[in-house]
């Protein structure tokens, strides 16, 4: 009984669906290795978990909470503020509660037990404890002459406080003001005892497509960025609210020429997007390109897709009328690892991946292009500008080099507008504080002999990837896009990568995250990231947590959030393999969903939840009723006849026809990826494979026949159809979908038919390093592509 409680209390599930809906009970043992990882090594002996810590960690996690009056984070709703306060029954005394909101107003209120609603109770011995709840409704603002009994707290019962910001001289009394949203500092003071903790008041919904004309309340769109670990020592004993219950043989190493010139670069505006909306497109549903920003090709570029190209795209793009352009994820790989390039494995989520900085458009390239223009570096640049696969090692070395130069001259120059751009420099780092202090020195411990050891030149890195990314979105809502750049959210870090190095507390470094067994991987998947831990989490009142939401939702108009069902649960995977084969760990996920809504709201940034895969049946509820986007693949869309029409996807969610994991549109109709995956031993024999032929055959009818029904095609001309013109039907049906949001490949809108990523392969398969096999400005110049972006227009008005 006691393991399953603490079972419970660590969040460990018991069981789920799986892909084919049956109901999976977990192991004991596959659930008590997960709980292993979880605990601290002084708890495991050869017969299992040691009783005595088995019994203290039950305490820790399931008693003591009732015994701290105020607890260090908890959550409510701006329709519905309220708060939870724990005493013991017979205390029937005084309280005084005051919170300090952000705009530091203050509200008091004094009131006894009976004046709150009883809604849980516990016994520690003989000691019985209320779990009672407050409607803040009933806070009174601090200027009010009701409020002044409530803040001449007796001092004599209270000799065991500590130092609060409450107590500061310096607070707004909150005369007819109301407790708006965001990060609050609670107070209550029960006689001798004072407990301190954040209240966050959070909106029920994300914010949305419909929000972005709309007039909202300026306390909404509050732009104060809270530093939540701030002023108290926040002691966190929170209890757990767990709801556990055709035959094509590749060659992934051919060439193709690449096309033209181009000659753009980002525009050096350093100045934050504006939140009003600037856009004239008048679509009432929204479109966009998709692309995986390091594939695009350039005969300028070092290498590697850039924000100038980026902006290159969001202009083209604009000119059509499209609303965004869905991103790869940013995040900073690791610098001591350069072959590592997974955008899903990221070394830290809160920063910048550098290689994709626009070096002509840096500032101190006016200064430095007569190096950077020499025979020499031109012979480098062009010599990683050429293959079809990016040598990342090679290319970071070389553009590596190219920063170095900028550097010098950003930091030996004394002209007037290079000390505006000092100072601009020295308000990012102040801003981005310690966070990017230890980042900056684990790139210069991690970083090879031939790269700078000087913290400044890594800061500066981060700091120009900052403001071109934000030049970026800056550009693109003047533009008229309505949403700008959708950025993406790994769902975790590297273990070996500075996140995780920086946070050890934060994270499980015994284990991993991945998925169970389904189709597409009968053994299970393991992702090699170190999951975050739930406990961890909320002693820490979600700082971590907070700071990649918030670092992510910079300089975008919606975040798409990898695997979102990691909100609620994810598949954990034991390090050692003595310890199972893992199972299900539930997340605060109240809390996590009323965390991105505020944080929605402050950036003025739509969610898109990517809830592909075995989704719980309460996922797709909470996704809804937080407004939150789900994603969907048209590959997916099918029932009993086939795909699913246009008007039977759903209204509030991404559709996409193809995305990164699976195969490209022009590989799907030729069944090439089939031909791949048994190559790489995917499909395991002959048999399989014409199998899966057989089955790709009849979804490419039950395709025709979808589009012969929308009359996209004429029947009589299914037989001699060219791909060019499928192709063109194909997009335009989907472009009628009934979702709120539609994007398409910029690879698949040129027929591209290799992969950038294969699921299930290493080092079998160069993953995340396949370039586009034509240049940018020759992709501008197709006729081809021109008309099927304004098929998409016309089909979304």
């Amino acid at each position: 009984m006691g393991l399953e409680k603490l079972l419970y209390l660590q969040g460990v599930g018991a069981e789920f669906i799986n892909f084919s809906g049956q109901n999976i009970r977990i192991p004991v043992q596959d659930r008590e290795g997960v709980l292993r990882c979880m605990l601290d090594k002084l708890a495991d002996t050869r017969g299992g978990i040691d009783a005595k810590y088995l019994d203290r960690r039950i305490h820790e996690l399931d008693a003591e909470p009732w015994t701290v009056g105020l607890h260090g984070f908890q959550h409510s709703y701006l329709d519905d503020p309220e708060i939870s306060l724990y005493l013991p029954y017979d205390y029937q005394g005084e309280l005084t509660l005051r919170i300090l909101s952000e705009s530091d107003c203050l509200f008091c209120l004094r009131l006894l037990p009976a004046d709150m609603q009883i809604v849980g109770d516990y016994h520690i011995g003989k000691t019985q404890y209320l779990h009672y709840r407050l409607s803040l409704l009933k806070l009174i603002p601090a200027g009010s002459e009701d409020a002044k009994l409530a803040t001449d707290t007796d001092t004599d019962t209270a000799t065991e406080c500590v130092e609060s910001k409450l107590d500061s001289s310096d607070v707004i009394e909150a005369k007819n003001q109301r407790l708006g949203l965001g990060y609050h500092s609670a107070e209550l003071i029960a006689g001798k005892y004072r407990y301190s903790g954040i209240v966050m008041m959070a909106p029920r919904q994300a914010f949305r497509l419909s929000d972005i004309n709309s007039d909202t309340d300026s306390d909404i769109n509050s732009d104060t960025d809270l530093d939540i670990s701030s002023d108290t020592d926040l002691d966190i004993n929170s209890d757990i609210d767990l709801d556990i219950s055709s035959d094509v043989d590749l060659d992934i190493n051919s060439d193709t020429d690449t096309g033209s010139d181009i000659n753009s670069e980002i525009a050096s505006d350093k100045t934050s997007v504006s939140t009003t909306n600037t856009n004239t497109n008048t679509n009432t549903r929204p479109w966009g390109l998709s692309i995986q920003l390091y594939s695009l090709r350039s005969d300028n570029q070092w290498g590697i897709g850039d924000f100038g190209n980026l902006t290159e795209i969001i202009d083209w793009v604009a000119e059509h009328g499209g609303d965004f352009i869905q991103l790869n994820p940013l995040h900073a790989l690791d610098i001591a690892e350069p072959e590592q390039v997974s955008p899903y494995s990221p070394s830290d989520r809160r920063r910048i991946n550098p290689l994709y900085i626009h070096i002509q458009a840096v500032p101190e390239y006016a200064q430095a292009k007569f190096r950077l223009q020499s025979d020499e570096f031109e012979a480098l640049r062009r010599s990683i500008n050429i293959d079809n696969w990016l040598d990342f090692p090679q290319l970071t070395l070389i553009k590596y080099r190219a920063f170095i130069i900028l550097y010098q001259v950003f930091s030996l120059s004394d002209t007037k507008s290079s000390s505006v751009r000092r100072q601009e420099f020295d308000d990012f780092v102040l801003r981005e504080g310690e966070a990017l202090t230890q980042f900056v020195l684990a790139e210069s411990a991690k970083a090879g002999d031939e790269l700078p050891k000087n913290l400044d030149f890594y800061r500066f890195l981060q700091f120009v990837a900052e403001e071109q990314i934000c030049a970026c979105q800056t550009n693109a809502k003047q533009a008229g896009m309505s949403l700008g750049l959708i950025r993406d959210l790994a769902v975790g870090a590297s273990p070996g990568g500075v996140e995780v190095r920086q946070n050890p507390s934060q994270f499980c470094l015994d284990a991993s995250i991945g998925a169970p067994a389904d189709p597409f991987a009968p053994q299970g998947q393991n992702w090699g990231l170190a999951p975050l831990d739930p406990i961890s989490m909320k002693k820490d009142n979600f700082q971590h947590v907070i700071s990649i939401v918030r670092g992510n939702m910079r300089h975008c108009g919606a975040l798409r959030i990898d695997h979102v069902m990691s909100l609620l649960r994810i598949w954990w995977c034991p390090l050692d393999e003595d310890l199972g084969q893992g199972a299900y760990v539930y997340y605060p996920v109240d809390s996590l969903f009323a965390i991105l809504c505020l944080e929605s709201w402050r950036a003025q940034c739509c969610i898109i939840g990517e809830d592909l895969g075995l989704v719980p049946p309460e996922m797709d509820l909470r996704l809804r009723s937080s407004g939150i986007y789900s994603n969907q693949l048209f590959y997916f869309c099918k029932h009993s006849k086939g795909f699913m029409s246009p008007g039977e996807h759903k209204q509030d969610s991404l559709m996409m026809l193809a995305n990164h994991d699976v195969p490209n549109l022009a590989a799907w109709w030729s069944a090439s990826d089939l031909h791949l995956r048994r190559q790489l031993e995917l499909i395991d024999n002959d048999a399989a494979l014409g199998d899966a032929l057989n089955g790709r055959e009849l979804e490419k009818q039950q395709l025709l026949s979808l589009l012969v029904s929308l009359e996209c095609i004429d029947k009589s001309a299914v037989d001699s159809l060219e791909y060019e013109a499928l192709l063109e039907a194909w997009i335009s049906a989907s472009a009628l979908s009934h979702s709120a949001l539609f994007s398409v490949q910029l690879s698949d809108l040129i027929g591209e038919i290799h992969s950038v990523n294969i699921p299930g392969t290493w080092q079998e398969y160069p993953n995340w390093q396949r370039r586009l096999p034509i240049s940018l400005s020759a992709i501008k110049e197709s006729s081809q592509v021109n008309n099927l972006l304004e098929r998409i227009r016309a089909a979304r008005k």
